[in-house]
């Protein structure tokens, strides 16, 4: 059931590029200034065994974080849809994660979307799954202009008057 006068909207998701062109910069950067750092190290004489430890975790680190970089690049819900209640995100195979959507970055065509889930995923898995999942999407107005401003619209209605009178008590 749909919340009076609210819009309803099925918006697909899919590989954003400007997203993955600013993940991959932001991954190769620290991996440039990882290696810039350890020949300059290299350059001012012997390092002692410490820093060459401190080094080689480091670029450790950094290559054990490209599948989250990756990951980050590549969304696995197919779409997002608003009813009128909540967003949902869908994925092939699984069923609608239902949950609240906040806008954390707007530049008009492009937005960058935060999906906190109400409840945990029904997905098996014992101690390894997550039970709140946040799904950071990143979102074009290229994926499906012609349903770009009912996204917007429905963003803009999905919003709850009650808590957004809370935090305006909050700040004075």
């Amino acid at each position: 059931m749909r919340a009076p006068g609210s819009v309803s909207v099925h918006y697909p998701l899919g590989p954003e590029r400007r997203w993955q062109l600013a993940l991959s910069a932001a991954f190769l950067l620290g991996v440039v200034t990882q290696l810039g750092w350890w020949a300059m190290q290299r350059l001012a004489g012997p390092m002692p065994t410490t820093w060459i430890f401190v080094a080689w975790l480091s670029l450790l680190a950094t290559l054990c974080l490209a599948p989250a970089f990756w990951r980050l690049g590549h969304p696995s819900a197919r779409a997002l849809r608003w009813r009128g209640q909540a967003w949902e995100l869908l994925s092939p195979g699984m069923p609608p994660r239902a949950g609240t959507l906040d806008v954390v970055i707007d530049l008009g065509d492009w937005l960058l979307l935060r999906h906190v889930p109400n409840a945990p995923p029904a997905t098996p898995g014992g101690w390894m799954a997550r039970p709140r999942q946040v799904a950071w999407l990143a979102v074009s107005a290229e994926a499906s202009r012609p349903r770009w401003h009912a996204l917007r619209c429905a963003l803009a209605s999905s919003r709850h008057p009650a808590s957004e009178g809370r935090h305006d008590s909050d700040a004075a």
